[in-house]
């Protein structure tokens, strides 16, 4: 079935959404920085976020991860790698983002290996078929980006239907990434190196959002 079978365009309701919890929404959106903002979401324990924000000194990376264990071990490597240009959010990142961040504010979205809920009746609940997905790119500035990566045949290929054909967005980037890497350092994630360590593909897409 093509994206169009499904309700893609179901409204999102803004309001009906939680605010974030205290302790998260006493994290403010970073304003009159000077840099660009990025957000990654589900970062998990950070092995992405610290070393892209140590290579991207310019930009302000704002991290996000929900679960209290993984964002425990990022939080400690990111207190100790001390980069002033990242941001640790404890949260859920669809409140945290809903409610915190003006829209046109970030250039660059990442989700990096999200759960991929297999099932078919749990096709709403993957990012690029979510009615969130209309908030997150009026977060987007014109001409900003998407990066998904996922390990998942299905998944990449049904994400390249609906940023088509429901969100409108263009393919700037589609990599098929194979072959077991060196170490941990030489992939973005753990979850990269244990899927290409264990001989699999994984699908790498950018997505830029139009200017006009």
């Amino acid at each position: 079935m093509s994206a169009t079978t499904y309700s893609c365009r179901r409204p999102f309701v803004r309001d009906s959404v939680p605010r974030p919890e205290r302790e998260a929404f006493a994290i403010p959106f970073p304003r009159d920085q000077g840099k660009p903002i990025d957000i990654e979401i589900g970062c998990g324990t950070g092995h992405h976020s610290i070393v892209y924000a140590r290579h991207h000194p310019e930009r302000i990376l704002i991290a996000i991860e929900h679960t209290h264990e993984r964002f425990g071990k990022f939080k400690k490597q990111a207190d100790r790698a001390g980069l002033p240009n990242l941001i640790p959010v404890h949260a859920n990142a669809i409140s945290w983002i809903a409610h915190l961040v003006p829209a046109g504010a970030v250039e660059r979205f990442f989700l990096l290996y999200p759960n991929p809920y297999p099932k078919d009746r749990q096709r709403n609940k993957r990012w690029h078929a979510m009615p969130f997905m209309s908030c997150l790119l009026d977060c987007l500035r014109p001409g900003g980006t998407v990066t998904l990566a996922t390990n998942e045949l299905f998944y990449a290929a049904e994400a390249q239907e609906y940023m088509r054909a429901c969100w409108e967005l263009d393919c700037i980037q589609y990599l098929e990434l194979q072959g077991a890497r060196e170490s941990v350092a030489h992939c973005r994630t753990l979850f990269e190196y244990k899927y290409l360590a264990r001989g699999e593909t994984c699908y790498d897409q950018v997505w830029v959002k139009p200017s006009v």
